[in-house]
Formats: structure tokens, sequence, C-alpha cells
């Protein structure tokens, strides 16, 4: 009856979510911080942003 216990479950759920989202808020952030010098960076840190959101939704939706 032991593997029926889930008491650690949710901090993996955290650190899963943690781990899918963290690179696409840092891309992010850097091309929020680059749009006032070089516009042209920043959109793609943001398109590279977006798209890492978008992997890491499939990703955590699909498990």
């Amino acid at each position: 009856m032991i593997l029926l216990e889930m008491d650690g479950l949710l901090p993996m759920i955290i650190f899963a979510l943690v781990v899918m989202y963290s690179p696409g808020i840092i891309l992010l952030l850097i091309g929020w911080r680059r749009l006032v010098k070089k516009k042209k960076d920043a959109k793609v840190y943001f398109i590279l942003g977006a798209l890492y959101f978008l992997v890491g939704i499939g990703i955590c939706f699909s498990l």
C-alpha cells in the first residue's frame, strides 16, 4: 500500500513546471531588456521565448 501514497508528488510537479517554463521566462526578460537598444534582437528573443512556452506547454500537458 506504500505505492498508493503520493506525498512527494507536488514538489516533483512544481519542479517539472519550473524546468519547463524558466527558459521561456528568461528569454522574455532578456528580450524585454534589449528592447530599448536593439529592437531586432529583442524580437528574436521574444519569438524564442514564446516558442519555448509553446513547447513547454505541449510537453507538460502531454505528461
